[in-house]
């Protein structure tokens, strides 16, 4: 009896470790509201696409002064990271990172919560192939 009350205490604090933290659903409506209605939407890549397309969109959008976002999905050590860029319509840019485990292993149990940072940033515009970069303060 004692294993199972154990295996049941285990499989509720599984269930309840993947609810732990901002899902990619709460993350992607928070950077929409942040670039505000109407802004420029510069798409979502998948890790390992070339972003040539992606930064084009928002140095455009800069130019124009446009509130716009864009998501990317990149590598982390050992975690899945998604990175939204960000202006928002005051002209305010911002990297917005979802990081699926903060902790690292999303195997680990019970699971490290999922965890949105937000850092304010500069934008870097230029070049022929409509180069752009948003660099933060260290």
């Amino acid at each position: 009896m004692k294993s199972i009350g154990s295996m049941a205490l285990l499989l509720a604090l599984a269930t309840l470790s993947c609810s732990l933290g901002p899902t990619l659903e709460e993350f992607h409506a928070q950077v929409k509201t942040s670039a505000g209605d109407g802004a420029r939407d510069c798409g979502n890549l998948p890790l390992g696409v070339a972003t040539t397309e992606q930064d084009a969109c928002f140095a455009d959008a800069a130019r124009k002064q446009q509130a716009f976002f864009g998501f990317r999905r990149i590598q982390g050590i050992d975690s899945e990271l998604r990175r939204a860029t960000v202006r928002t319509p005051d002209g305010k840019y911002y990297l917005i990172t979802h990081d699926s485990s903060i902790c690292g292993d999303e195997n680990r149990i019970p699971r490290c919560p999922s965890k949105i940072f937000t850092t304010a940033c500069t934008p870097i515009i230029g070049g022929k192939n409509e180069v752009f970069a948003c660099v933060t303060a260290k």
